[in-house]
């Protein structure tokens, strides 16, 4: 079945569609399709610091041996907050980068973890509606490990 084409009223030059559109010709249409007109603007609300929820408080850790591994325990306490979820816990070893260990909406939270003698930090990271707030200004507490 042939597609409706309406009869050329506008002018006697067919439409002339590129066949296979290029790269260039993609990126235009998307820049394009971006940009807001006056006739259809599009409100994004912002996300500010008033979105995001509140850090929580009086976090501590507590370490117990089991064999080669160590259970380790974060108690926290949060203040009432429309925009709280839960809370993700980042563990450092020296001086490596924060990896994500548990995560929970209520306090206590445990995992487990190898032993080591490195200096240990676990980060205790609010997580909301509109995302999580900076690991760097996320409540933490020191552990060892060993």
């Amino acid at each position: 079945m042939r597609p409706y084409l309406p009869s050329p009223p506008y002018g006697r030059n067919p439409i002339r569609w590129p066949v296979q559109p290029n790269l260039q010709t993609q990126i235009q249409q998307i820049k394009a399709a971006s940009q807001s007109s006056s006739l259809s603007p599009v409100a994004v609300a912002p996300v500010t610091s008033a979105n995001m929820p509140k850090a929580v408080q009086n976090v501590g850790a507590a370490v117990k041996a089991s064999g080669s591994q160590r259970v380790v325990t974060v108690r926290f306490t949060r203040s009432p907050d429309p925009f709280y979820q839960a809370v993700n816990v980042y563990l450092r070893q020296g001086n490596q980068q924060p990896v994500l260990v548990a995560s929970s909406p209520t306090s206590p939270i445990s995992f487990s973890v190898s032993k080591t003698l490195a200096a240990s930090t676990v980060f205790v990271q609010t997580q909301g509606n509109w995302g999580p707030m900076p690991l760097s200004s996320s409540p933490s507490a020191a552990l060892r490990l060993a």
